[in-house]
């Protein structure tokens, strides 16, 4: 998956609340920061930045895009036009 959004041009990810989570956001983010730690000379364990948002910094984020992170969540769950899920 990492690959195909390289070459699609990703710039990062973003991780928003979208209510079905698993673990709770403190974990998540502990775990992650766990997992980033290394010495200097190791190669970084994912080249792409991801970010934490929480709910109300997403809605901020969202603003200026013309939709809300309400609407943004509807649409991410639909599958892509064209194929079956």
């Amino acid at each position: 998956m990492m690959e195909t959004l390289r070459q699609r041009g990703i710039a990062g990810l973003i991780d928003i609340p979208n209510g079905r989570e698993l673990y709770t956001r403190e974990f998540i983010i502990d775990q992650t920061a766990r997992r980033s730690v290394g010495l200097a000379a190791a190669a970084a364990p994912m080249d792409i930045p991801l970010m934490f948002f929480s709910a109300p910094s997403a809605e901020r984020l969202f603003a200026s895009s013309g939709k809300t992170m309400a609407e943004a969540l509807t649409e991410a769950d639909r599958p892509p036009s064209g194929r079956r899920h």
